[in-house]
């Protein structure tokens, strides 16, 4: 499948990282949400501060989506996207897959 055919939606830019959503793979019932990272690496370091943490930093690991053109026809997002098993569950019991140079499997 195409991922283009799952309406793919980019937050906008604004923050340390983008909010992606689409369509389940799945059941396209209902829309995936994901943090990813649209610049290298692909984890960044968050500091953390409060009353109890000082000068702690903490690894907010994120999605990488890489395109290699305009379009959502060369983009991958990696590791694999796994929503199975998650609390609350997905109203499908879960997806789990790629997307990768615009394909998802």
């Amino acid at each position: 499948m195409q991922f283009s055919e799952l309406d793919p939606q980019l937050s906008p830019e604004g923050g340390e990282y983008r909010e992606l959503s689409f369509k389940c793979p799945r059941c396209q019932s209902h829309r995936l949400m994901i943090d990813v990272w649209v610049h290298a690496p692909a984890e960044e370091r968050v500091k953390l501060n409060g009353d109890q943490v000082k000068d702690f930093y903490q690894i907010k690991r994120l999605w990488q989506l890489k395109q290699s053109a305009p379009g959502w026809d060369t983009v991958t997002v990696s590791p694999s996207i796994d929503r199975q098993g998650r609390t609350p569950p997905d109203p499908c019991g879960g997806w789990h897959g790629f997307i990768t140079n615009g394909q998802v499997s």
